[in-house]
């Protein structure tokens, strides 16, 4: 990005002028400074000055510190933000997933629930998640999802967002010693170019061979750095070709075919059909069952389902949660229990989609509620919502789940030898009523969830003590 900085200079690259004429066609060659480099330097910019939007919003390392700060707890809404990214050093800074997870949805929405008072700092999250996507987009379609689809695709949609953020780089500012600078950052401007290159480029291509997209992270660096590494493997031992030996190679990766998609590329082919529905449809057509006729036996399994778990509710004392208490319950919480219950909310959608039974279909229901849950809020339309019965049904299973790893010692883990297995009997034998699978399940998923925790625990603390050796050698 040094490299470009001086360039620019050179060349008189700007956001109105974002590249150069060629001398020989005299076309214009567009510039792309690589987002993926630009995401990273936002970040650090924030983490080590902060930013000032022109709402007089601040954007500042302390509040990412606060929601980390809440969500601490094992079970947690933002489970994947952690203190290395803020405190994020050295070589750790060219990790790409640490920027993106830091601007990530997740992370915009966690400040729009939880900290509502700061609705300028959700907004710019949310912002940069949405552009990443935009710069970034991989496949045609994105998963029905237009901010991954290709650039051209949802034109006025995925241009008007852009169009946002440059508004809102243009104005923000950095902080200093002194206050607030008067001057953009090289992050800011390149992003300015980056965007008006990529609309001029779409522009020119379409009315020149009338493309409908363009998938927007070929213009990233790793393909660059894919095309540089080809070349340079054709040569073995002679790494630094020459402009014709580089000429001669190019020719022979095109006419071989040799050229590859990076393998970061995270595009990949989606089934067209769900098979769970292909063998309802087979189920119908060799039955000679009406469609009326499957929907009133989901019905009834429906309704077996709810009395089956509200006879297992009736039995257990446990509290609570319904529809009529579910804005008080909510209110009657702290901001860290609020976090700790929207990491039960959305494991418990997450067991109820993996349980194909049909009697669990009322668990997989999507209720409307206010205030939302966690699950609602984030969910793009695919996340399972459970049901009140089955969150209060988990809610007691994860109880009895801390009971049988109580200890006196500092992590909490039962270290008896097949701790799983003697769990999942434990409760098949405490609730007969309760199918196997769905006790055999709960209990993997949440041995994996409190191992996870545990390694990364001992992480952190390898780390600190680690730092601290270093500072007395130093000394």
């Amino acid at each position: 990005m040094g490299l470009f900085n001086e360039l620019s200079e050179v060349l008189k690259i700007s956001e109105d002028n974002p590249g150069f004429i060629n001398p020989v066609s005299g076309e214009e060659i567009l510039t792309f400074p690589d987002w993926i480099h630009l995401i990273k330097l936002f970040r650090n910019n924030v983490l080590d000055h902060g930013f000032k939007l022109k709402d007089g919003t601040a954007i500042k390392k302390e509040h990412f510190e606060k929601l980390i700060a809440v969500n601490r707890s094992e079970l947690t809404a933002v489970f994947k933000l952690k203190d290395k990214h803020v405190n994020v050093t050295g070589r750790e800074r060219q990790r790409v997933y640490l920027a993106y997870q830091i601007f990530s949805e997740t992370v915009g929405k966690a400040f729009e629930k939880y900290f509502p008072e700061n609705k300028g700092l959700s907004s710019f999250v949310l912002l940069m998640n949405d552009v990443s996507d935009i710069l970034n987009s991989r496949c045609p379609d994105g998963n029905n999802n237009w901010k991954k689809s290709g650039y051209g695709k949802h034109l006025k949609e995925q241009e008007s967002k852009l169009n946002e953020f440059a508004d809102v780089v243009r104005e923000m500012r950095h902080f200093t010693p002194k206050g607030v600078s008067r001057t953009l950052l090289p992050c800011q401007k390149n992003t300015l170019i980056n965007i008006e290159s990529t609309k001029r480029l779409f522009e020119n291509m379409k009315a020149k061979f009338g493309i409908e997209y363009l998938l927007t992270a070929r213009l990233n660096q790793d393909y660059i750095e894919n095309l540089f590494s080809s070349v340079r493997g054709l040569g073995v031992f002679h790494q630094n070709p020459s402009p014709v030996d580089c000429i001669t190679r190019l020719k022979t990766l095109i006419i071989t075919r040799s050229l590859q998609i990076p393998q970061s590329c995270s595009a990949h082919t989606e089934k067209c059909w769900d098979g769970e529905m292909q063998a309802e449809i087979l189920k119908y057509l060799t039955q000679n069952q009406t469609l009326q006729t499957l929907e009133d036996s989901y019905e009834k399994e429906a309704r077996e389902a709810a009395t089956v778990l509200e006879n297992i509710m009736e039995k257990e004392d446990t509290t609570e949660i319904s529809s009529n208490n579910w804005e008080e319950f909510n209110e009657s919480l702290s901001l860290q229990e609020l976090c700790e219950f929207g990491g039960e909310d959305y494991l418990a959608g997450y067991i109820a989609s993996k349980i194909k039974e049909s009697w669990m279909r009322l668990a997989n229901e999507n209720l409307t509620r206010f205030p939302e849950s966690w699950t609602q809020t984030v969910s793009r339309g695919n996340l399972v919502t459970p049901s009140y019965v089955w969150l209060n049904l988990f809610r007691m299973l994860n109880s009895k789940f801390n009971s049988f790893h109580k200890s006196d010692e500092k992590y909490q883990f039962n270290r008896t030898e097949g701790v799983v297995r003697l769990l999942q009997e434990k409760l098949i034998l405490e609730h007969p009523d309760i199918p196997e699978k769905i006790l055999k399940m709960f209990v993997r998923v949440r041995t994996f969830i409190r191992v996870k925790y545990l390694n990364k625990f001992r992480e952190q603390k390898n780390q600190a003590e680690y730092r601290k050796r270093l500072l007395r050698s130093n000394s």
